[in-house]
């Protein structure tokens, strides 16, 4: 086999155990340059190794491991990335367990150890929150929506795509979601949980609610021509797929003169799917093991040990949420609650203050009296003062 359309039995055999798209598209195009690097048919290439003799099974085992051998140095010779190599040798692993041909684990092992690592090498900048607001200002309704939800819930690009009217519950404060499973290329994890939006991405999504069904008639105008996906019915939210969630993005990434591109690989720097790193680093912070749950990382966790209810999941949302906001104003909860006992004092001392001049009108109480009780309570709020100043410049000054 030496190129052209790549057609397989075994090969369409195996990745029919696979749902997820992007899984299957990896996987072939892997399992292509394999097979072609190494000239032969796969169709022909498996052998029962449980049939043969020891001396002929240690034979083809061996002839295994080096065609393996080759498609691993031809990865790095195409200064393929440490993460794209590490993929695609496992995904040569994974087929040949498919038909029950084993290779010591210790083959594997040096595979990984000889320097490839496992990380991408392409660049990629942190986003923050300043960043984010950047390229918000110039979106739409609809993408200051989109990309609000994404960030406060730590939901995928493909989640967000398939996220559905009926799966958002705007009585739930926070308002709550859930990414449903409901087959091939929605959820990763192949299973639903809920998460939560916050109150300004509630806001954004209400307005960009308001308009929908107009944008959507309007886009279903312009793309009136054979083959259209454009469907009049659509009850999608965002009613678009994750290809066009991501070009929105780099649209607005250029608007924002946020475009600087990686030299090796020509991506952009700054990148949708950032917004997911954003949710985990800055609810993170709060609570990580929550963070990890919301985004769908169960397997993160032990879930024997560490289960989480909905309505605990909701409460611990509230709590952080104040680390997602992008324009509003986020206050402390401490600081919160320390204002909060602050007016709850000042409301008794007026309650007080009242009782002491109804006492002054009945004759009960002299004037002088109420008069240095006053100055008491004054100076002392003034010494309460005081220290908060001075414990403030102090930590101003580190």
């Amino acid at each position: 086999m030496t190129g052209g359309k790549f057609r397989s039995t075994i090969v369409d055999d195996f990745l029919s155990n696979f749902t997820s798209s992007s899984t299957i598209r990896g996987y072939r195009c892997h399992l292509k340059q394999f097979f072609i690097l190494i000239e032969r048919d796969p169709d022909t290439y498996i052998v029962d190794v449980r049939r043969l003799e020891n001396d002929e099974r240690l034979n083809i085992l061996e002839s295994y491991e080096k065609d393996i051998k080759k498609y691993w140095q031809w990865l790095i010779s195409e200064e393929r990335s440490p993460k794209t190599i590490v993929n695609a040798v496992d995904c040569i692993r994974v087929f040949l367990k498919q038909y029950r041909i084993r290779l010591d684990d210790v083959v594997w092992e040096n595979f990984r150890r000889r320097g490839t690592g496992n990380k991408p090498i392409s660049r990629e900048t942190p986003i923050t929150k300043e960043m984010l607001k950047k390229i918000l200002i110039h979106g739409d309704a609809k993408s200051k929506a989109m990309f609000l939800v994404i960030s406060s819930s730590g939901m995928r690009i493909g989640e967000t795509a398939n996220l559905k009217m009926k799966d958002v519950d705007f009585d739930s404060v926070p308002t709550k979601i859930i990414v449903r499973y409901t087959g091939p290329n929605t959820v990763k994890t192949k299973t639903s949980r809920p998460t939560f939006i916050s109150n300004e991405a509630t806001d954004a999504l209400k307005e960009w609610l308001k308009i929908r069904d107009e944008s959507l008639a309007l886009s279903i105008k312009r793309t009136n021509f054979p083959g259209s996906k454009k469907q009049a019915d659509d009850d999608r939210v965002f009613c678009c797929c994750a290809t066009n969630i991501r070009d929105n993005w780099n649209r607005l990434i250029e608007k924002a003169g946020l475009n600087e591109k990686d030299e090796r690989t020509a991506r952009h720097m700054v990148i949708v799917h950032g917004l997911r790193k954003y949710f985990k680093k800055k609810f993170g912070r709060y609570n990580s093991d929550v963070a990890e749950v919301l985004m769908g990382h169960e397997g993160y966790l032990l879930k024997s040990y560490l289960p989480f209810t909905d309505e605990e999941l909701k409460q611990e949302y509230l709590k952080g949420m104040n680390h997602l906001l992008v324009f509003e104003t986020a206050v402390d909860a401490e600081e919160l609650k320390t204002i909060q006992s602050q007016l709850e004092e000042t409301k008794k001392q007026l309650i007080e203050s009242n009782k002491r001049i109804d006492l002054i009108h009945n004759g009960l109480l002299k004037s002088q009296e109420f008069k240095n009780e006053i100055e008491i309570i004054i100076a002392n709020k003034l010494e309460k003062l005081q220290r908060r100043n001075n414990a403030i410049e102090v930590t101003l000054s580190r």
